[in-house]
């Protein structure tokens, strides 16, 4: 904790910055109640230390740090900006000038924290957000049971097993290699989704109580599918996502409120956008989108469970 400072050096010079700006206003007075430390007569607040308290969080979720150590910290920003008041720091054109665009920086973010407490999100919007996005999206969810084994020639003959009326859950059982073998294949209900490609369009191909008549090829090996039962997919209780609901609708709204303030600026562009190689100065920027490559399926060993029972390896 010794080499703390050092730590967030990132921060300290924005912080200091900030503290400089205060030295050529009256500074609040704070009440000794209220105060942490003193430094050559001069205060240090509790709210300082909760904000730096805030400030470690939010850079370092998870950090912990005792508060002495915070307190500290306070401290040598203090003496600090003690320092760049006896060389009248907030003189030199560099430092101002860094003072001048984190105040802008502050006074932007803070016209938007104000828009927002302001223009807040009732329920009926949260509501609306949620029929469309939740409810509107449909779609149906399967239960469904499968067989996994290594080779094409081993599923044909599980197939035709099935085929002459042996029993699936038992079949699932003895031969299967996946870890859902102990419960005859059971994979629970999802969401078309949460599997692989192929193993989805044979589940949807298939009726309700009928078995796959070809086996089905994933990077996994060789799946013969059971498809028991499917259902409209049951979406989550509107309480319970409601508050996930609410940053699309904060940035829907501040998206909003800026083109707003866009349009009715008046705007002029003295720089010209960069060009490409290869582009001329009258073609307009082109931006080159990132290829979307879809997941390879891992191993059944390493892949990620989805929701409730779905088996491991058929998830992307």
């Amino acid at each position: 904790m010794k080499s703390f400072l050092l730590i967030i050096v990132t921060t300290l010079f924005l912080t200091a910055c900030g503290d400089l700006k205060k030295t050529t206003e009256t500074e609040p007075t704070i009440d000794i109640s209220d105060a942490v430390a003193i430094v050559n007569g001069a205060y240090i607040s509790k709210e300082s230390l909760e904000n730096l308290t805030q400030e470690i969080h939010q850079r370092s979720p998870g950090a912990t740090f005792v508060q002495k150590d915070l307190i500290e910290e306070l401290i040598q920003r203090k003496l600090l900006v003690g320092e760049s008041k006896k060389y009248n720091l907030t003189d030199d054109p560099e430092v101002a000038k860094k003072i001048r665009a984190l105040t802008n920086t502050i006074l932007a973010q803070s016209a938007l924290h104000h828009f927002l407490k302001t223009h807040e999100i009732s329920d009926e919007e949260l509501k609306a957000e949620y029929d469309k996005q939740v409810v509107g999206g449909g779609g149906e969810e399967y239960k469904a049971r499968h067989i996994l084994v290594k080779t094409e020639d081993e599923a044909k003959e599980i197939i035709s097993s099935l085929d002459q009326g042996s029993d699936f859950v038992t079949l699932a059982k003895e031969k299967s290699t996946g870890p859902s073998a102990v419960n005859g294949g059971d994979l629970g209900w999802f969401s078309p989704q949460q599997m692989v490609p192929p193993f989805t369009a044979a589940v949807v191909a298939l009726e309700n109580g009928q078995h796959s008549k070809t086996a089905v090829k994933t990077d996994f090996g060789w799946h013969i599918v059971l498809r028991e039962d499917s259902r409209a997919k049951q979406p989550p209780a509107f309480e319970a996502i409601k508050k996930q609901l609410l940053p699309t609708l904060q940035r829907q709204k501040v998206q909003e409120y800026l083109a707003g303030l866009r349009d009715s600026a008046e705007v002029d562009l003295l720089v010209s956008e960069p060009v490409e190689d290869g582009a001329t100065s009258d073609e307009p920027l082109k931006v080159r989108a990132i290829d979307e490559t879809p997941a390879k399926a891992k191993p059944e060993t390493e892949s990620a469970a989805p929701a409730e029972s779905t088996e491991k390896e058929l998830t992307e």
